[in-house]
């Protein structure tokens, strides 16, 4: 029986491959979560993937430092700064496994636009309806824990890329981000609308509605004295009279209660209205700003996520562990 020594120098030669290279690639190969049975495109998206960028710059630091500290590719010292690399990059990309979990179980169904959602790191979704994307696609799939958890550790090792801090600081933003606007935009059980769409309704019409209801319960009440009065004929008709007036009377003060608490409140919610829908468009541009290909200013960063936290805005702490230690590094753009 062959060893896995010679099992695994056959493999390097039959693919050309160095040691290193070697190494790299099966750490990558363990990386992936699409089998054979996902459509082929869906398989190159998870390869050109956010996710598989981590993975790729972590091992490449990984390799880097083991290079430099003069390591055999095949010791266990090297394997274990390997194992270090891959397994904070693991935890970045595993706070992401809903989505790509929901991903893998579809199989040859899989689309190319779930793909390209589920091995995102950032929100996919058109910028000028974020609104609409949101409310259909719902938060950014992430386990907030998780994610914050790996930002821990990446920023607790000695492996720092450009490319993985700006990817964080969207995953980070876009996480809460999209948590409150789904927040706002997701149509509750009861009364059925959304927040948003409660607070931009019209107060009238609420009256109005209201009132109606209330017309509702008085004709029920109005039709039981009826009926009392079937089941029993010798009830005093006076008493029933004004057992009916008594209904109206306590229908018209309610519904006027209604209305002048609604005219009270008008600018209350007027206010709470302008604030959330400021909030959210402060919060749009924000991420709009963070999903351009360009270079980001590390101080412009900064000084709109106070803006936004002036506003309202709770950002994780990891993301401002994370602008700390870009400026301790005196990075001025990612």
């Amino acid at each position: 029986m062959r060893s896995y020594e010679e099992i695994r120098d056959e493999r390097r030669q039959r693919l050309g491959l160095s040691p290193w290279e070697d190494l790299r690639q099966a750490y990558l190969e363990n990386s992936i979560y699409l089998g054979a049975e996902a459509p082929r495109n869906c398989q190159e998206i998870e390869k050109n993937s956010d996710h598989m960028l981590v993975n790729r710059i972590l091992l490449d630091l990984g390799l880097e430092r083991v290079r430099k500290e003069g390591l055999d590719p095949d010791s266990c010292e090297a394997l274990e700064i390997l194992d270090e690399a891959h397994g904070i990059a693991s935890d970045i990309t595993g706070a992401f496994f809903q989505a790509v979990s929901a991903a893998q179980r579809r199989g040859a169904e899989l689309e190319v636009a779930e793909a390209r959602r589920a091995f995102s790191m950032r929100f996919r979704g058109e910028p000028r309806w974020f609104l609409s994307e949101v409310k259909k696609h719902g938060e950014l799939q992430v386990d907030r824990d998780g994610l914050e958890y790996a930002v821990g550790r990446y920023l607790d090792s000695p492996y720092r890329d450009l490319q993985v801090d700006r990817l964080l600081v969207q995953a980070l933003s876009d996480m809460e981000i999209t948590a409150y606007v789904e927040e706002q935009v997701r149509p509750n059980p009861f009364p059925g609308r959304s927040r948003l769409q409660v607070q931009r309704a019209s107060l009238l019409v609420g009256w109005l509605k209201v009132s109606a209801k209330a017309a509702g319960v008085l004709a029920l009440y109005l039709v039981g004295l009826v009926g009392l009065y079937a089941l029993v004929p010798n009830l005093p008709a006076a008493w029933l009279i004004a057992a009916g007036l008594a209904g109206g009377v306590i229908y018209l003060l309610f519904t006027l209660a209604v209305l002048v608490s609604a005219i009270r409140a008008g600018p209350k919610w007027r206010r709470m209205r302008e604030t959330t829908e400021t909030l959210i468009d402060k919060m749009t541009s924000f991420h709009v700003e963070m999903r351009g290909s360009g270079p980001i200013s590390v101080r412009y960063l900064r000084d709109r996520m106070q803006q936004l936290t002036e506003a309202g805005v709770i950002w994780p702490q990891s993301l401002w562990s994370l602008l700390d230690d870009l400026e301790a590094r005196a990075v001025a753009r990612i």
